[in-house]
């Protein structure tokens, strides 16, 4: 649904416990909303945007879908950035 898009495939089709929860407390329809961060084995995800299946699916089930947010920045990918930038060679 939303973890494959980038990295792969993160979680396949089963029930996620929340971190720390004992007792089978699991992620619900509920925590899929924009905005929300989950941490699924380990992993931080940020949901920003879903598709038009996601929000129409999440409406039918009574969850009001957030409005998009942007990507939040990579500071290690920002600072690559520069390295690469300030290292070029400038041909005349």
């Amino acid at each position: 649904m939303f973890l494959c898009q980038l990295i792969g495939t993160i979680v396949r089709r089963h029930r996620v416990q929340r971190p720390g929860a004992t007792d089978g407390h699991f992620y619900t329809v509920e925590d899929l909303n924009i905005g929300n961060e989950l941490t699924i084995y380990s992993r931080q995800f940020k949901l920003v945007d879903c598709d038009q299946f996601t929000n129409n699916f999440l409406t039918k089930l009574g969850v009001r879908v957030n409005a998009p947010q942007q990507i939040p920045g990579n500071p290690y990918s920002e600072q690559r950035k520069m390295v690469r930038v300030s290292t070029q060679t400038k041909l005349f």
